[in-house]
């Protein structure tokens, strides 16, 4: 239970860092958003990772997972990286990646919600 309301709370405050940071600009408030958003994405991909019995089945799921957190730790990286060289090209830039990353993290997390909910009722 504790990696399922981890890894939702690190959709909440990932998707308040991509949208907050497209609107307003990469401010500290969001660099800090982009990392806690993936230190509790990794830490609840861990618990769920040690639920399964330290198994993974290579799937759908198991795959968009992976690159996503791999994507957001990139995202997190590259945040920092734009917001201290300051430059109109690469938040522009940012921004386009930004989408991407974030299109394959949803589609992780809502994979994972249809994954175990036809889990639970035998589907």
């Amino acid at each position: 239970m504790w990696a399922g309301i981890m890894i939702s709370i690190a959709w909440l405050i990932y998707t308040y860092a991509v949208i907050g940071g497209r609107k307003s600009g990469l401010s500290a408030k969001y660099l800090v958003a982009f990392a806690l958003g993936f230190l509790l994405d990794f830490w609840g991909t861990y618990e769920m990772y040690l639920l399964a019995g330290q198994e993974i089945v290579v799937d759908f799921h198991s795959l968009t997972g992976i690159a996503s957190l791999l994507g957001m730790g990139l995202h997190a990286a590259l945040a920092l990286a734009v917001s201290v060289f300051a430059s109109q090209k690469a938040d522009q830039a940012f921004h386009k990646v930004s989408i991407w990353i974030y299109t394959l993290w949803c589609l992780a997390y809502f994979s994972g919600l249809i994954f175990h909910l036809a889990s639970i009722t035998g589907d």
